[in-house]
């Protein structure tokens, strides 16, 4: 199996689980919505610390201007979200809506799942291991989407076809993301793009994790769930060190390059001086 087709499966199964979450809202009584706020608050904090631990010191060490791009992808899902539709709630949408505000959340929901894909085929450009950690990331929240935008179509007087659909959309829109590196690799320089589409990920990670899923575990006004959010940066941090610790690896845009990110902050960096500084007191 090439990578590129290892990456592609793993995407589809990203995509697989947006398709799950709208079966969830579809059959109410098989879904369960405190697990469905674990998933949340889990995705939450696992974003939060791959974002600046991982994309972007990944980002900045291929170029420092990259950082404008997290902020332009920030600004992208925020664009689509609350300007391009005027009505969005994460999570199960228990108001009815107009056919207008169901097209503006698709929208912004494709959107954000295009570059869930993005940021896959990206992390697998890097390393084996960074792709790896964004396909978890990516993977907790995948549910969640699918949710989102099926009960927002059945609010809006959708039929169960329809929100089924819907959530079937977001998983093509996150493949097609996936192909769109792959192809854009072939014909365009793959390391400028690269260090822009990490920058952007790192914004579209940040925006999902404090501003969608975050408010939602708040809403519930649970300590337990409030908990899962930083066991879902210690399940990061755990994961990374484990992938780091399978074996020593140089990613592959630094060995086209000739790049030496050695001197860059990233969770990798982190845990090799922690060993280091430990095994020689």
């Amino acid at each position: 199996m090439t990578a590129n087709t290892y990456m592609i499966f793993l995407v589809i199964v990203t995509s697989l689980a947006n398709v799950l979450g709208g079966v969830l809202i579809i059959m109410k009584k098989n879904w369960s919505r405190s697990a469905l706020n674990v998933f949340m608050a889990l995705g939450a904090g696992f974003l939060l610390a791959i974002a600046l631990l991982e994309l972007l010191p990944e980002s900045l060490t291929i170029s420092e201007t990259n950082a404008f791009y997290v902020l332009v992808g920030f600004l992208a899902v925020y664009l689509f979200q609350h300007v391009v539709s005027t009505h969005f709630h994460f999570g199960e949408e228990i108001h009815h809506g107009h056919k207008q505000s169901r097209l503006g959340i698709m929208v912004g929901m494709i959107t954000h799942t295009f570059f869930d894909g993005v940021a896959i085929a990206s992390g697998f450009e890097v390393d084996f291991t960074l792709g790896a950690l964004v396909f978890l990331a990516v993977l907790l929240h995948k549910i969640p989407d699918g949710l989102t935008i099926a009960s927002v179509t059945l609010a809006s007087n959708g039929s169960r076809k329809k929100a089924l659909l819907s959530a079937v959309y977001l998983g093509v829109s996150t493949l097609l993301g996936a192909l769109s590196v792959i192809w854009l690799g072939e014909v365009e320089d793959l390391q400028f793009l690269l260090g822009i589409a990490l920058g952007f990920s790192a914004g579209v990670f940040l925006y999902v994790a404090a501003t969608d899923l975050l408010p939602v575990v708040n809403a519930t006004e649970s300590r337990t769930n409030s908990l899962f959010v930083f066991l879902g940066i210690v399940i990061f941090l755990i994961g990374s060190y484990a992938f780091h610790s399978l074996g020593g690896h140089e990613h592959e845009h630094e060995k086209a390059a000739g790049i030496n990110c050695s001197s860059g902050f990233s969770s990798t960096n982190f845990f090799n001086s922690f060993w280091l500084q430990n095994r020689y007191r």
